[in-house]
């Protein structure tokens, strides 16, 4: 039994992803920006999975249309797969800050 995905549902499902993404990118640059300590901006860093997420789900919908439809989808998950893991960069930071004011 052969399933086939439709193109125009994984490219739509590609572009809402990316939108909510760069939802999420602008967000962080907004906190970051508007905090005057710079706590929040050392305990995000680079931001290596949300900016990773962006460049996967471009790289999905170039699949998606260019390539395949299974490639745009496992670029999806991958991104799934990343955020699964656990974010430790808040908890660090937090920890550091009561380390610092229990010296």
């Amino acid at each position: 039994m052969k399933r086939n995905l439709a193109q125009t549902p994984v490219v739509v499902y590609g572009v809402n992803l990316l939108l909510a993404g760069f939802g999420y990118y602008v967000l962080v640059r907004s906190l970051v920006r508007t905090d005057k300590s710079g706590r929040l901006a050392g305990a995000i860093g680079r931001d290596l999975k949300g900016n990773l997420s962006l460049a996967f789900y471009i790289c999905g919908i170039v699949a998606a249309v260019y390539v395949n439809v299974w490639v745009a989808m496992a670029f999806y998950v991958a991104v799934a797969v990343i955020w699964f893991v656990p974010d430790r960069r808040m908890e660090r930071a937090v920890e550091m800050a009561e380390e610092r004011r229990g010296d």
